[in-house]
């Protein structure tokens, strides 16, 4: 990455935080300092990355292993049908479980629900914006890709993967 040179100077003071994909709370997270390892998983612009925080150069295979271990048990977890259990209710900030594009189930934070009115003034849901926490990424999905998120892949058994560094 190399240095910037007006991190001193001041006009360049965001482009050097990196905040966790999915904690709001910590979104006044001090700068990081000194050398940063990481490996990028998505470039969202020119000065905004989503990325995977390594504490030390030889933690990336330590990273890459956890990550596959989620992997693993995300898939193993929804690889038959009947554990593609549907959320009953699906609340903007929930952790569920997403089927992507393609056609891989990842954990993600519901951001926002796309309601559509039908007559008589009935509303239904159209899709689901759901955060990838793991990838990064934001999709777009029906309701009938949303599954409930087992206590056994919970952020707090493995931690999200995805922070943006801008």
């Amino acid at each position: 990455m190399g240095e910037c040179r007006d991190q001193d100077s001041g006009r360049c003071a965001d482009r050097h935080t990196g905040l966790p994909a999915d904690m709001e709370e910590l979104a006044t997270a001090a700068p990081l300092e000194g050398v940063i390892s990481f490996t990028v998983l998505r470039l969202e612009s020119p000065v905004s990355y989503w990325v995977r925080l390594l504490q030390d150069p030889e933690d990336e295979r330590r990273s890459q292993q956890q990550f596959l271990r989620l992997m693993m048990a995300v898939s193993k977890e929804f690889s038959k049908s009947e554990a593609r259990l549907p959320v009953r209710e699906v609340r903007r900030g929930e952790m569920v479980a997403v089927l992507g594009r393609e056609g891989v189930v990842r954990r993600g934070r519901v951001e926002r629900l796309v309601q559509r009115s039908e007559l008589g003034g009935v509303t239904s849901l159209e899709s689901v914006e759901v955060f990838a926490v793991d990838s990064g990424q934001l999709e777009v999905v029906p309701p009938c890709q949303v599954f409930a998120l087992p206590a056994s892949l919970a952020t707090s058994v493995f931690p999200p993967s995805a922070i943006r560094l801008v």
